[in-house]
């Protein structure tokens, strides 16, 4: 079993070497990030006040939302996205589809809609 003192013995010969393959190989980095920092900026820029990158971004998740589906084929994975539950002993707020396998994904729906889009009631 590792004490203390081995692990960060282990950890500083560990950033020694880093160091060290980082100060060798410097004069190919060093030039290399020189020169790409104007590309680097001009694409921040583009990224952060346009839309340039709206359709890549939009392929991306495109793809991997397409590749989650075919990885889990299955017929029970139906929602992707993240779940939501209140400060509550299970979380669940919605009663009526409690025994649902999915259900902080419908209850992450039915907040957004009740809460943000001024739904009083989502029945018809």
């Amino acid at each position: 079993m590792y004490t203390r003192a081995v692990f960060y013995s282990t950890v500083i010969i560990s950033a020694c070497v880093i160091g060290f393959i980082a100060l060798v190989t410097s004069f190919v980095w060093v030039p290399a990030l020189i020169l790409s920092l104007p590309f680097l900026a001009i694409g921040y820029f583009l990224y952060r006040y346009t839309n340039v990158f709206s359709p890549a971004i939009k392929g991306y998740w495109r793809l991997f939302f397409d590749f989650l589906s075919w990885y889990y084929p299955g017929k029970d994975f139906t929602i992707m996205n993240a779940g939501y539950a209140d400060i509550s002993q299970d979380g669940i707020f919605l009663t009526e589809l409690a025994s649902h396998p999915e259900i902080y994904h419908l209850q992450l729906y039915h907040f957004l809609i009740a809460n943000l889009g001024n739904v009083k009631s989502m029945k018809n």
